[in-house]
């Protein structure tokens, strides 16, 4: 008899978890990144937007937009992992 009750409960598990949706992942359309810069638009060099996260936030490299800025040098700290941009006399 409890065989019998345990296969019949397990039965009715298996129908009833079977109609449970499963996750699935999400299409995000990516659409081009347009950045203007000084009223100019920036185009990109790359074959690579720059990356556009799940909160819809926009990440451009550095240097591009250091590179955009007349007269700003860039260097790069290999020990502290660091960037620093120094334009008309200000270090960032």
């Amino acid at each position: 008899m409890k065989r019998t009750l345990l296969c019949f409960i397990g039965l009715i598990s298996v129908f009833i978890f079977a109609n449970v949706p499963t996750a699935s992942a999400t299409y995000v359309k990516k659409e081009d990144v347009h950045m203007k810069l000084n009223e100019a638009y920036v185009i990109y060099s790359h074959q690579t937007m720059p990356y556009v996260d799940e909160r819809d936030r926009t990440l451009v490299p550095l240097r591009l937009v250091a590179d955009l800025l007349k007269g700003a040098e860039t260097s790069w700290n290999e020990s502290k992992q660091e960037v620093t941009i120094t334009f008309n006399g200000l270090r960032l």
